[in-house]
């Protein structure tokens, strides 16, 4: 009997370690990707911070050095800027 309970008591410790440590990943996946695209979204904020100047005066070397200057930071790998 005492074996029994042993038994089913590990069980027991082994599917809820298994169902939190699954929590635990979901959790974590949820928690990155919120803080991947907060950061997506201030990095376009600082974009175009950075470059209504320019577009304001349809300056292109100037935009052109400011996302050169912007990517040398690591900020971004890629950019386009479109203007109407």
């Amino acid at each position: 009997f005492k074996s029994t309970l042993r038994r089913i008591s590990m069980i027991s410790v082994i599917i809820t370690m298994t169902f939190i440590w699954l929590l635990l990943c979901f959790a974590s996946v949820v928690t990155l990707k919120q803080y991947a695209q907060k950061n997506l979204e201030l990095t376009g904020a600082t974009m175009s911070h950075s470059l209504e100047a320019s577009l304001v005066f349809n300056d292109a070397l100037a935009a052109n050095e400011t996302l050169a200057t912007l990517g040398k930071q690591g900020q971004f790998a890629v950019a386009e800027v479109l203007n109407a």
